[in-house]
């Protein structure tokens, strides 16, 4: 769907460029049993996606001459793309979007390759970031090829859905998407915040089998709950405010540059601390809630479940991010 909208943009524009986007195997509901096997596993999909540009460029489907370009959904990869890349490539420019990387504090692979990750950024004409954070952070490892794009384009697969407004929604009720890992999880901040509470915290991570699913339970809660210890700019925050669910974060990372301050709260070294400070958030939520809704005002927190507004979105999206990369070309 992405490629059609690149696409379709560069053909109203006269360009004969054209794009190809190259997608890394969804890994959601994957489990490794180590890293090894997760090395194994992208090694065989970044081997069989190098087969397909091969084949495709043999084919004139992919032309350098022409000035098709490699846009990659994530650039962080074994390193068989970058090495390629380097040696016949066979697009005019090449972009990649970096979500996150083993400069993470909590990688995978314990930061063994961030030499590797520095290499294959360089590979790339331009290295696309959702945000200042991390843009800043690839600087900080000499990578200077980036540009920030504020943001990702709208999940194409949500669907229309009437959303309830929040006082209709049980009070205080949770939920948590992320996989359950050291990196995107809290455990002891989860645990005490459940046992304050009193009931439990709804782990929807796994449970769905449906997008339309998986965003219908969203809207039923109040908040999604996010304890990460490190953010590679998902797409969690974004789906649970186009339902019109309170995304509840850590005051830390890039969540202050796309969540509103009065959703944000202070990490503590101590647990039970960072767990008061949910808590004293959530309840001055509570409050606001109650007040309006006496008022008789809705208290939706977003209205972007409309298919109209997410699509004008993602072509302004869209429009920026071909600027960059067209405007690049000679």
């Amino acid at each position: 769907m992405f490629e059609d909208q690149l696409n379709r943009l560069l053909e109203e524009s006269g360009s004969e460029t054209r794009a190809r986007l190259l997608f890394y195997p969804k890994t959601v509901n994957t489990v490794w049993e180590n890293k090894d096997a997760f090395l194994v596993d992208l090694l065989k999909h970044e081997s069989g996606l190098i087969s397909w540009v091969l084949s495709k460029t043999y084919s004139k489907q992919i032309d350098k001459e022409r000035g098709d370009i490699l846009l990659a959904l994530d650039g962080i990869t074994p390193g068989l793309l970058g090495a390629f890349l380097k040696t016949c490539n066979p697009f005019k420019q090449t972009f990649c979007f970096c979500h996150g990387s083993s400069f993470n504090n909590l990688d995978i692979f314990d930061n063994s390759r961030q030499w590797l990750d520095t290499a294959l950024l360089k590979a790339f004409d331009q290295v696309f970031v959702a945000s200042e954070y991390h843009m800043y952070k690839l600087a900080n490892h000499n990578i200077q090829n980036t540009t920030n794009l504020n943001g990702l384009p709208y999940n194409p697969f949500i669907p229309d859905i009437e959303t309830q407004s929040l006082s209709f929604r049980p009070r205080g009720s949770i939920c948590i998407v992320d996989r359950n890992c050291e990196q995107k999880r809290t455990a002891d901040v989860i645990c005490q915040l459940s046992s304050y509470l009193q009931f439990k915290i709804v782990d929807l991570h796994g449970t769905t089998k449906s997008w339309e699913e998986y965003y219908k339970r969203i809207s039923e809660f109040r908040y999604m709950l996010i304890t990460t210890k490190e953010e590679t700019y998902g797409y969690q925050v974004q789906d649970a405010q186009v339902m019109g669910t309170i995304p509840i974060c850590p005051h830390a990372f890039a969540f202050p540059e796309h969540v509103l301050s009065e959703f944000l709260y202070v990490v503590d070294q101590n647990p039970i601390a960072t767990t008061e400070n949910i808590i004293s958030l959530m309840r001055g939520i509570e409050e606001s809630i109650l007040k309006i809704s006496e008022c008789g005002e809705d208290t939706s927190s977003s209205t972007l479940y409309n298919s109209n507004i997410r699509s004008i979105q993602n072509r302004h999206f869209f429009e920026r991010l071909l600027s960059h990369m067209i405007g690049g070309l000679p």
